[in-house]
């Protein structure tokens, strides 16, 4: 397998060899973890007094129908399983793949990508799973409908599709970032529209973040991002969000002499260089930021190592920083997602599933294949009772009904 897939990256080590996923129908792990808030201590960005995923009760369920395929039914469960919200599906992947990415249009429209060109779909009845041509591990997956979809492995390979049919994703190879192979993984992506496509990643020099030429579309890029302060190379871009409007958001992980930490905010407007205004807004944490998420352009959250949760309020200007957010583990989040602004989740190492209801975030239990604890990477829903989760070689699904708040209820 390529050994393109950034896995020595806190937020890449993911599309890998899983070895020992073996998804067994029978015995399934509940992993609960405690709902205690920590601290961040400011001094080196790393929270204290939280708990690790892994300091819940650990207990065993022993059912059929706790592996799914899309669909529960909460009455064959017991107490114990019942009380789980998120529980692994049959997607016909590989388990000892590990997948990196999940995106969706909708409900019948669900893309999961990972280790070695792999792919897989729901169709909202069925998996199907396929690989593209290349043994390089794709990091990305993002789009703007089910006929714009980019997925994102080096930035010498980045993949349009324009749908899925036939068991195969219908589409082609778009014009690469660079045309040579440099080994610089794409690690976010986010798109508008087909003319209106950004990728961040690892530093190119001083540009991480590229996007689509206005004029060109997918023909060519640009580089998004302005020249580091004092000449050292640019930050890695492991998150973007944008409004729709113009305005973008970036997060990731600056290198030396600096903070590790990393988020800035442009509103779109070119400056005289042929690049936009970026504002670097302070974190408050040293800490890596790995993915970032908004309920709307004034209310954002980003999440990262050590359990860092960041929330940012209102329009940014120089100065202003992000709030610290009170969070219930120490362990590195990798993905965020969320319905609205009381109905927020993240996912991260050690089968960590947190969960905020517009008050406070908590661990939510889970139900994991037997003797495994993976690390998940991405989340994504298509509304707040049908929401996937994906990491070392599994899927999950959210499974608590939106009305009755009963698990069973989602799709």
């Amino acid at each position: 397998m390529n050994t393109n897939d950034a896995r020595h990256t806190h937020r890449h080590r993911r599309s890998y060899l899983a070895g020992g996923l073996a998804l067994a129908l029978v015995s399934m792990t509940i992993v609960a973890t405690t709902s205690c808030a920590g601290t961040d201590d400011e001094s080196d960005g790393h929270p204290t007094g939280a708990n690790d995923a892994s300091d819940g009760a650990v207990l065993e369920a022993s059912d059929d129908s706790t592996f799914r395929d899309g669909s529960a039914d909460s009455e064959s469960l017991d107490g114990a399983t019942q009380a789980a919200e998120w529980y692994p599906v049959a997607a016909g992947n590989d388990a000892r793949l590990g997948l990196s990415s999940v995106w969706g249009s909708g409900k019948n429209d669900v893309w999961v990508v990972g280790a070695s060109g792999s792919v897989l779909h729901w169709d909202g009845s069925t998996w199907r799973s396929t690989h593209l041509d290349t043994d390089q591990s794709l990091n990305v997956i993002g789009g703007s409908s089910p006929a714009d979809v980019w997925i994102g492995s080096t930035a010498d390979r980045i993949y349009h599709a324009t749908g899925f049919a036939n068991g195969k994703v219908q589409g082609a190879l778009a014009t690469p970032i660079i045309d040579v192979s440099t080994g610089l993984s794409l690690l976010s992506v986010w798109a508008a529209s087909s003319n209106d496509v950004w990728f961040g990643g690892q530093p190119n020099g001083t540009t991480s973040l590229w996007a689509t030429s206005t004029a060109e579309g997918e023909s060519g890029w640009r580089p998004m991002t302005p020249t580091p302060e004092n000449g050292f190379s640019g930050p890695t871009i492991t998150g973007l969000w944008g409004n729709g409007t113009g305005g973008v958001w970036c997060v990731g992980a600056k290198p030396y002499p600096g903070p590790a930490s990393y988020a800035a905010y442009s509103d779109g407007v070119i400056a005289d260089s042929g690049l936009p205004t970026w504002l670097e807004l302070d974190t408050q944490s040293k800490s890596p930021l790995n993915a970032i998420w908004a309920a709307n352009a004034t209310d954002v959250w980003s999440v990262g190592d050590y359990g860092v949760i960041r929330r940012f309020r209102g329009v940014p200007t120089p100065g202003t920083a992000w709030e610290i957010v009170a969070s219930p583990t120490k362990q590195h989040l990798h993905g965020i997602w969320g319905s609205s602004s009381s109905d927020i989740w993240a996912v991260g190492d050690g089968g960590t599933f947190l969960h905020y209801d517009g008050t406070e975030w908590h661990s939510v239990p889970a139900v994991l294949p037997s003797g495994t604890v993976p690390n998940l990477f991405g989340i994504w829903g298509a509304d707040a009772s049908d929401i996937w989760a994906i990491g070392d070689g599994v899927v999950m699904h959210h499974e608590r009904s939106a009305t009755a708040g009963a698990p069973g209820g989602g799709t």
